[in-house]
């Protein structure tokens, strides 16, 4: 609270830095004003977060249990749910979370020595940032909402190492690092990857702590403290959300395509022999066809199972026309199993992919299969053979953080594909009136024009200088950071330096397991990239001149000593 306080007293004391920053936010407000939510109805994605959070306001649940229900973690229908208590348009609350962090970080970066005006520069590349007002940005997705908390949450660890550095206890950023890691846990799947994070923060922290002489008891509890608390709150968060789940559906399961029998019974099916042999296909049509006959338990759910063709998405996206893809035949096996009847709860769906499982893996036992250990969870494990494409997928979302697609949105559309009440529990849950009852029922004609922003234009415009803009500031900022480590121990690390370093570290953690993963899902999209892509366009002038500056000191200490 005190910090915050300070940088309020900074800006307004600044005079035109006040003014700078609220002239670049509200014409970013008016170049957006335009744009709402996309109403569009994906069961996995938008349409489930949506509805869950509908059901949480109206039910106390998230809705009755399907196949979908728990294939993607709860923490942006939570947070859908509470911006709708408080009345506040899901737009704004992630786009409010949005300027707030970067000014927070902007708050820490000033106290470690910035100056303004470089401030205000990284403010507004990070404020006007093209990926806030593209399509993926105003879609209901996980995506917007993890940017925000992911800058938050660095901010929170530069100031818990800026006060150990001047030998205070950070309390309050303590404790907001501790929130946003506990919720992030439960917003998206491989956010369980930012426990990196709290590594890299304990371990800088004591680092710290020991460069500054400081090596109290209490100094130490601090340094361990960092680690334990937000970990302990995350590990209690996540049996409060279990605990929740167990007591409406059944059993403490939070996300069934990585927990549970589902994963289990995946991994027997791709142990099966088949001739087919490629990494984006874990369910072959063999495999169907011998399970059809081996594992009878399975025939209601192959039976319903859609077949591969020129239409699928599996067909279009990753030209494999004669197979079901690994992004596609996974929901719909429990699609297929929902609608057989076979899955009507948790407990039974449970129930009936363990008793599938330990049919097929009693068919291999007995000779009856032909099957190949292949791991025992949803993905398999890597093979040598696969390196090639690795390093592609690697490359593919270093590229990706570099220069992502920001798919922006000039105009909104006329009309939403949706039917009428899925429009109208949109509007309910995100707070948007862009929703035409009488249009999307009847299909008719609009009858008044929508209004458009007046600087609409302008989005196209800075989307075509960020894609030089922002690939030069990331390539830069990476140079600008090994530059500076690569002098560490002539100008030893200063907090910020410190901090960048633990980014860099966390990014490096996170593509390196996101292309492991891509290698069998294929390709991800630009939002995967979305959190680690703005947090570069905040910190990348502030990287570039932290090493000038180690720079010149290095030499300058050099020259004075030669």
């Amino acid at each position: 609270m005190v910090s915050t306080v300070s940088f309020v007293r900074r800006i307004v004391s600044g005079g035109w830095f006040a003014i700078a920053l609220g002239a670049a936010i509200a014409l970013k407000m008016v170049m957006v004003s335009d744009l709402t939510v996309l109403i569009q109805y994906n069961p996995q994605d938008e349409g489930l977060y949506v509805a869950r959070a509908y059901y949480l306001l109206t039910e106390g649940s998230f809705g009755p249990y399907d196949a979908r229900t728990l294939v993607k973690l709860p923490g942006l229908s939570l947070w859908l749910a509470g911006s709708r208590l408080l009345g506040l348009p899901y737009l704004w609350s992630v786009n409010l979370l949005y300027v707030l962090a970067g000014c927070y970080l902007l708050a820490g970066v000033l106290q470690c020595g910035a100056s303004r005006r470089l401030a205000f520069a990284a403010f507004v590349v990070y404020l006007f940032n093209p990926i806030t007002m593209g399509s993926e940005w105003l879609r209901v997705l996980r995506e917007p909402l993890s940017t925000g908390l992911f800058v938050v949450l660095l901010a929170a660890a530069l100031f818990i190492l800026l006060r150990l550095q001047e030998r205070r206890f950070a309390l309050g950023h303590m404790a907001l690092f501790s929130v946003v890691f506990a919720f992030s846990l439960l917003l998206r799947e491989e956010d369980v990857l930012l426990h990196a994070v709290l590594v890299l923060l304990g371990a800088a922290a004591w680092w710290t702590s020991r460069r500054i002489g400081e090596s109290s008891r209490a100094t130490r509890a601090f340094a361990i403290s960092i680690v334990v608390v937000p970990f302990l709150l995350g590990a209690a968060v996540n049996a409060a959300a279990r605990q929740y789940v167990e007591r409406h559906y059944g059993l403490p399961i939070l996300h069934d395509f990585s927990e549970g029998e589902f994963p289990k019974l995946i991994a027997a099916i791709r142990s099966i022999a088949s001739k087919k042999d490629n990494r984006y296909v874990m369910v072959t049509q063999e495999r169907l066809a011998k399970l059809m006959v081996e594992v009878p338990i399975l025939a209601p759910v192959i039976s319903r199972l859609p077949l591969p063709g020129p239409g699928t998405g599996s067909c279009q996206w990753y030209k494999i026309c004669s197979e079901m893809g690994n992004g596609w035949m996974q929901f719909w096996i429990k699609d297929a199993a929902w609608e057989a009847g076979l899955t009507p709860n948790l407990p039974k769906a449970q129930a009936f992919f363990r008793a599938a499982r330990e049919d097929i893996e009693r068919a291999c036992g007995e000779g009856r299969l032909k099957c190949h250990p292949n791991g025992s969870k949803f993905l398999p494990p890597f093979e040598l053979r696969w390196t090639r494409a690795y390093l592609q997928e690697l490359f593919t979302l270093l590229a990706l953080t570099a220069a992502p697609n920001p798919y922006l949105q000039e105009n909104r559309p006329q009309r939403y594909s949706v039917d009428a009440d899925v429009g109208r529990i949109f509007q309910f849950v995100t707070v948007t009136d862009d929703f035409d009852t009488e249009v999307h029922a009847r299909g008719i004609a609009a009858k008044a024009p929508r209004y458009e922003s007046p600087l609409a234009s302008w989005r196209s415009t800075i989307g075509n200088i960020y894609l030089v803009l922002a690939p030069l500031v990331v390539l830069l900022a990476a140079a600008a950071l090994a530059l500076r480590l690569a002098f560490w121990a002539r100008a030893p690390l200063d907090t910020f330096s410190v901090l960048a370093t633990i980014f860099a570290g966390y990014l490096l953690i996170r593509i390196a397991a996101l292309s492991y993963a891509a290698v069998y899902l294929g390709h991800f999209d630009s939002r995967m990239v979305f959190s680690t892509h703005s947090f570069i366009l905040l910190i990348g002038l502030f990287v570039m001149a932290d090493a000038m500056k180690a720079v010149r000191a290095a030499l300058g200490r050099r020259l004075a000593n030669g």
